[in-house]
């Protein structure tokens, strides 16, 4: 029984770590609403659990990501400052809050996340043929702290480079991505990918391997409140830190080969499933409704 739930938690968390690099998400998002909906795990060791997995990623995608000049240092360590603050608010909450407005919270997070990821899903492509990320207006924040660069990207053969603009509203944001981090157990990255690539205009690919960086960063945060509460179970960690190591690899390795409407469509996608699974599971709690699939 122990071997099979092993088994189990392995091979969720190397899908997880695979799609979490390949989107930007840490995995966290992938593990929280499965572990607790379909394998019944308590959302809230189920939150704790995602959060050290999530660390697991993003050190693994990271390794990756920084040799190829995809990951903005500068941007991340921006940005991550307010969404530490974030976290650690958002996982001393998430610690005392009912189960039930967890799950619905999260399902309808995920809903919003899911539609902004279809809207304009092939705009990108055009914009890096085109080069108009270099056309942005760079705001005074930008340029004092030197966030635009460039990359290349492998897909198109190009050189990109990108300008950032609204900084100062990316940074209220990201205290407000950190807050649903600690909250959620999703360790900040589906909120950081649509943050940078929609608000502050970076290309998609490096808002991804930027958000890997931020999200160990934030989810260190949280994983270290919900250790001090005593809600890590380290038999059920174990093996899916091994599993998201392992997935996180992989998905790192093809990222940048594939088109930026790919990887979008993907992540709207998955999300939209995951929101479905997280609000079914709160509505079951909370009032006794079962939905298809649940």
């Amino acid at each position: 029984m122990i071997e099979a739930l092993a088994l189990t938690l392995l091979s969720v968390s190397l899908v997880a770590g695979f799609l979490g690099a390949l989107v930007g998400i840490g995995g966290g998002v992938i593990i929280v609403p499965v572990l607790s909906t379909i394998l019944h795990v308590p959302i809230k060791e189920t939150v704790a659990a995602s959060l050290v997995c999530v660390i697991a990623t993003s050190i693994a995608s990271s390794s990756r990501y920084i040799p190829k000049g995809l990951v903005n240092v500068r941007l991340a360590l921006f940005l991550e400052v307010a969404a530490a603050v974030g976290a650690s608010i958002g996982a001393f909450t998430a610690a005392y809050a009912p189960s039930p407005a967890l799950h619905i919270s999260l399902g309808l997070v995920l809903v919003v996340l899911s539609l902004l990821q279809f809207k304009g899903i092939r705009l990108e492509d055009e914009m890096l043929r085109r080069g108009v990320f270099s056309e942005v207006v760079e705001d005074r924040l930008a340029k004092e702290f030197k966030l635009s660069s460039e990359y290349y990207d492998e897909r198109f053969k190009v050189k990109v480079k990108y300008n950032v603009t609204k900084s100062s509203h990316g940074l209220a944001a990201s205290w407000a991505a950190g807050l649903m981090s600690g909250f959620l157990g999703l360790g900040g990255g589906s909120f950081n990918v649509p943050l940078m690539n929609k608000l502050m205009k970076v290309p998609v690919k490096v808002a991804v391997a930027t958000s890997q960086i931020m999200v160990g960063l934030t989810a260190s945060i949280g994983a270290s409140v919900f250790m001090s509460l005593g809600l890590l179970d380290p038999f059920m960690i174990a093996p899916m830190v091994i599993g998201v190591a392992l997935g996180s690899t992989l998905g790192a390795l093809v990222m940048n080969k594939l088109r930026a409407s790919a990887i979008k469509a993907v992540f709207g996608l998955l999300l939209a499933c995951l929101a479905y699974l997280s609000f079914s599971r709160g509505l079951a709690l909370l009032l006794g409704v079962a939905l298809p699939g649940v």
